[in-house]
Parts: structure tokens; C-alpha cells; sequence
């Protein structure tokens, strides 16, 4: 097939654009995204420095130690969608998803047929809200709230439709958020930073929906975020959405760099450094609680505390990476989080969501971001990283013992996000039985997905769905966005009424 090339500044990555300067698109068998820049640090006295971003804070690294230094972004990026001659240009369905601890899972349609008509009607709403007012997001490009989140949606939607067309908008959001990053962009975390934007990068590739080289596109860009991991870490920021274990996640999924595995050992020995070790070898690791008071303790959650820590040295081990002091580190964290197992008696959770010296223990939400969901799914797959059964059978009687738990009321079950809402149940229950094969998880996420519908009733919306904020935040508000809106919302729904295994969790730990 022949192929004409165009070259523009900034233009759209589709086949339909007028040829300016600076972009090149092949249109034809693949569709190239092609992005080139060079910018010279403004501060740092070595100007002549190309494809650079300037330097996050005064100087950089060679000037400053205190500042993480410039990050050098590979000069070209490429992006070629995998197109398939027989519909012009589709994503072709996998049945099969690669773990990269080379299990397969076969991903089961939990609603067929008839049943799935709601849920069609919704993510269409939700594709057409998207749609209208991404833009709205402007240099949000992050992956928790921004618009690599919102274009992992269009991606995972255009292979549900074999409609290139959403795939396109995707891509195009890509081009956005590569011209922003060119604008001075350093945030580095992975909620809305850089380490986030990467790991999608590399979530798109290695399933298939973008082609390219992701060692060209990002190893420029790995010195930057480990220095900005090892700042976080220093700093007592280990933090899985805003801190150090958050750019060990993308580490995790850059392995194809071998330099990924010498950071993520640095970052397994400052965790150590960081932890306190008590008398019984248990290991605790101390945070903020509350940032307005500056009260301290020690968080449990999945989001921001333990449990983060513990799915994330469980995947070093399987890894292989300073495999003895991971795993030594993995049992104490382990058998800390185990002290505070409570009475289910007395609480209807089985742990809660820190210690602090400051308040009495008391139960946790049903959500993924704190309580027993997202501590149990994380000491699931921990489990069977390293094979303990003991772990695993735990994992599954906490996860069990929450599926009784529907009262939304009682569990702060408010709105319908992925982080503490209805969705984000769903598709944690849906996790458990692809995992377990236990008929409860199914029924659970049946029921939750349900709920999940039957909250889309807010008028001036987003596809009848708004995240709730506390009054003092703002209320009710809508959201695009991955982690609280309809982004997630709608990855979650076609988890449930498609084949396609759902790895975009990954970045939640979730699997």
C-alpha cells in the first residue's frame, strides 16, 4: 500500500490534517504519531544542551544536588496503532493478556447478551461526555485525574468497538499531553506526573494498542524520575499515588531497561532505611495522617500506606530484584499489618485504616483506597508472588467476609468512582473471581455493578455521574478522570461485559 507523508507542528496524530511543519504521519497499514523537540535549559549554564526540558527548580543536577536535575526525553517519539485490514483500521481483541510473570488469564464475560444493554448505553454516554470535555482538563495530563487516564479509556474502548476512530481521539491526547511536558511540565509522581504518563506509555505497548519502541520513547526520561524516587524516599515520601513507591511502580513495568532493576534495588534499601524494625522483626513505616494537623502515624491503606508497600516488594520478589532484603522487608510489613487484624465481633472490617497513638482503632470503609478491599486484592496476588498459602488464604477471608457488606451508608459507599465507589467494588470483586473462581465474587460484582448504574441520577453531569468531595472540598463535582470519574468508571464496565483482561489495574494494584 502506498503511503504519503505529512509533516506539521503540533498537529493531531490521524489521517486527517493539513501538512504543516515538525509532524509526520504514515497513513496507511500504520498510523505514526511522530512528536520532535529541543529546548535548552534557560538555567543551568550548559545551554547548549538539546532535547531537553528545563530543569525542575533553579539548577540542575550537575549545578544543584537538591534539585533532580534536567530530564532528557528522547528526541523522537512513535507511535504506530495496530491496525487490521479486514475493518480498515481496529484493535484486535486479546484473549490472552502476557503477565509479565508469564501467566496467562483467560478474562470471562460476566454480563452477555441482552443484559449488556444498560451498560453499552452508558459507556456510550460516558464516550460522548469524554469527548466534549476532555479539553476542560487542560494541563491535567496526569494519569489519576488527566488525560493519559481518559486516553486509556478511549484505547480500551476502541478495541470493545473495533472503532479506530476512539483510538485516534487517544492518541490525540498523547499529542496534547507531549506538548505540555514540552512546556516545562516536571511533576514527576504517578498520579499526575510523569512517572504516571510513562507507565501508561508502557501499559499501551505492551498490549498492543500502540507499536513502538518504549525503551526510545522513555529510558530519557528514567535518570529523571529515579532521581525524583530517591528525593521522595529521602524525604520520608514513600507514597504509592504522590511519592517514591509510585515511581517504583513505573520501574516495575520498564524492566525492559535493565537500569530499571539497579533503581528499583536502591529504592528496596531506602525502604529499609526509612522502616522501623520492631522487637518481633515486624517492620512499620511512619506517615502523615492528616497534613492540615501534621498528625502522624502509620497508614494501612492501599493508596497511600502498607498495603502499597507490601503489593509493591511482592513484585520485586517475583522480579528477582535484592530479592532476600525485599523479602525480608515483605514478611515484616506483613506481620505488622497482621497485629491490628480486628475482631470481627465488634467491627465489620477486618483491619483499619491506621494506627496512631491519637485514635482508638476503629473499622474501615469498603472501598479500594482504604479498608479490607484494597488490603485483601494487594495480599492476594503478594501471595502468590511468593508463594505463601497462609497469605493467600487470608486474603481470600477478608475479601469474602466484605462481600456481606452492601449497605451503602454504612460503608461510605457514596458515588461511583474506581477509587471509593461502586465501580472501583465492582471491578475489585470482578478481580477476585477471575482470581479465585469463588461464585460470591461474581454475584458481588453483579450486585455492585448494579449500584454502579443506579447512581448515575445527577443532573448538569458527566453521563449522570459526579465525585463526591466533602462540602469543605467543593461537594459534588464532575470528573473526567481515571481514579474518581467516568474514565474509570466506564474501564470498569468493560470489564465486566467484555473478554478483554483489564491490565490497566495494574497501576492500582489491583493485579
Amino acid at each position: 500500500m502506498n503511503t504519503k507523508k505529512y509533516e506539521s507542528s503540533g498537529g493531531r496524530a490521524n489521517t486527517r490534517f493539513a501538512p504543516t511543519k515538525g509532524f509526520r504521519a504514515d497513513v496507511g497499514v500504520n498510523l505514526v504519531f511522530t512528536r520532535s523537540f529541543e529546548t535548552a535549559c534557560k538555567v543551568c549554564p550548559y545551554k547548549s544542551m538539546k532535547r531537553v526540558i528545563k530543569c525542575r527548580g533553579s539548577a540542575c543536577i550537575s549545578c544543584s544536588p537538591g534539585q533532580f536535575g534536567k530530564i532528557r526525553i528522547a528526541g523522537i517519539f512513535n507511535f504506530h496503532l495496530i491496525i487490521s485490514p479486514k475493518h480498515g483500521k481496529t484493535y484486535p481483541l486479546i484473549k490472552n493478556f502476557k503477565r509479565e510473570d508469564n501467566r496467562t488469564m483467560d478474562w470471562e464475560i460476566l454480563v452477555k447478551d441482552e443484559k449488556t444493554k444498560p451498560y453499552t448505553e452508558k459507556l456510550a454516554e460516558i464516550s460522548s461526555v469524554l469527548l466534549e470535555n476532555t479539553g476542560k482538563l487542560e494541563n491535567n495530563i496526569g494519569l489519576m485525574g488527566g488525560k493519559i487516564g481518559v486516553a486509556l479509556f478511549f484505547f480500551y474502548y476502541a478495541r470493545l468497538l473495533g472503532e479506530d476512530k476512539f483510538a485516534d481521539f487517544g492518541v490525540d491526547l498523547i499529542s496534547e499531553i507531549f506538548d505540555v511536558i514540552n512546556n516545562d511540565f516536571t511533576y514527576h509522581t504517578l498520579a499526575g506526573g510523569l512517572a504516571g504518563i510513562g507507565w501508561s506509555i508502557e501499559l499501551l505497548a505492551q498490549n498492543e494498542f500502540i507499536d513502538t519502541d518504549t525503551n526510545e520513547v522513555l529510558e530519557s526520561l528514567d535518570p529523571y524520575l529515579h532521581k525524583a524516587m530517591i528525593f521522595d524516599i529521602q524525604g520520608e515520601n514513600y507514597d504509592f499515588l504522590h511519592g517514591a513507591v509510585g515511581n517504583g511502580t513505573y520501574f516495575l513495568s520498564r524492566l525492559s531497561n535493565p537500569q530499571s532493576k539497579d533503581y528499583i534495588s536502591e529504592l528496596v534499601d531506602e525502604l529499609e532505611k526509612l522502616s522501623e524494625k520492631e522487637e518481633d522483626d515486624a517492620r512499620r513505616w511512619l506517615s502523615v495522617l492528616d497534613r492540615e494537623s501534621g498528625k502522624k502515624g502509620y497508614n494501612l491503606s492501599l493508596s497511600h500506606g502498607i498495603a502499597a508497600i507490601i503489593a509493591f516488594l511482592g513484585k520485586v520478589v517475583e522480579a528477582g530484584i535484592n530479592k532476600e532484603k525485599a523479602l525480608m522487608l515483605l514478611n515484616g510489613a506483613v506481620q505488622y499489618m497482621l497485629k491490628f487484624k480486628l475482631d470481627r465481633e465488634k467491627f465489620a472490617s477486618h483491619f483499619p485504616s491506621w494506627i496512631s497513638e491519637e485514635d482508638p482503632l476503629s473499622q474501615s470503609r469498603l472501598a479500594w483506597c482504604y479498608g479490607d478491599l484494597g488490603i485483601g486484592i494487594s495480599l492476594w496476588h503478594t501471595a502468590k508472588s511468593v508463594g505463601n498459602k497462609e497469605w493467600e488464604k487470608l486474603a481470600v477471608e477478608v475479601l469474602k467476609d466484605s462481600t456481606a457488606r452492601r449497605d451503602l451508608k454504612e460503608n461510605a459507599v457514596i458515588d461511583a468512582g474506581l477509587c471509593h465507589g461502586a465501580a472501583g467494588l465492582m471491578h475489585i470483586y470482578n478481580r477476585a473471581y477471575h482470581y479465585t473462581g469463588l461464585d460470591v465474587f461474581k454475584d458481588t460484582t453483579l450486585y455492585w455493578a448494579e449500584q454502579t448504574l443506579n447512581m448515575a441520577r445527577h443532573e448538569d453531569s458527566y453521563a449522570g455521574y459526579k465525585a463526591w468531595h466533602t462540602e469543605k472540598y467543593g461537594g459534588w463535582q464532575n470528573e473526567a478522570g481515571f481514579l474518581e470519574g467516568v474514565a474509570g468508571i466506564g474501564l470498569a464496565f468493560i470489564s465486566v461485559i467484555s473478554d478483554i483482561d483489564p491490565a490497566w489495574d495494574r497501576c492500582l494494584f489491583i493485579s
